[in-house]
């Protein structure tokens, strides 16, 4: 084994724990501090319609902190096409926005390092190989 396959393999176990750590703050979030962010997006239609039950799977969960994570992150569009209210989004606690806006670009991140990963790996490792 040379030592690109080692970097690439610790690599991609770091993407993995790292995903696996987003999994759980977004978890968190969505289940611990729903009732405050529906609070928060009261005039928003595009987070109060689809906030899930708390006894809803966890999937509706992961893909509604994943929706208002996008709302808080990247607002310009979401406010052209009405799904979330500017005074929602300027009332919005800044320790709150912060964890949601971090919680969206370490999603972005791993999934483009596991990209990234995949494409420099597979063509590095295939030239080993060869």
């Amino acid at each position: 084994m040379n030592s690109a396959a080692i970097f690439y393999g610790v690599a991609g176990g770091m993407v993995i724990l790292g995903s696996f750590a987003v999994l759980g703050a977004s978890l968190y979030l969505a289940y611990a501090r729903k009732d405050q962010i529906v609070e928060c997006f009261k005039n928003s239609p595009g987070v109060t319609s689809a906030a899930p039950s708390q006894r809803g799977a966890i999937r509706s969960h992961l893909m509604w902190i994943s929706t208002v994570t996008s709302y808080v992150a990247f607002p310009r569009g979401h406010l052209r096409r009405g799904e979330v209210d500017r005074r929602d989004l300027d009332a919005l606690p800044a320790s709150l926005r912060r964890e949601l806006i971090v919680l969206r670009w370490t999603l972005l991140s791993l999934c483009g390092s596991a990209i990234l990963l995949f494409v420099f790996g597979k063509s590095v490792l295939d030239l080993d190989q060869s």
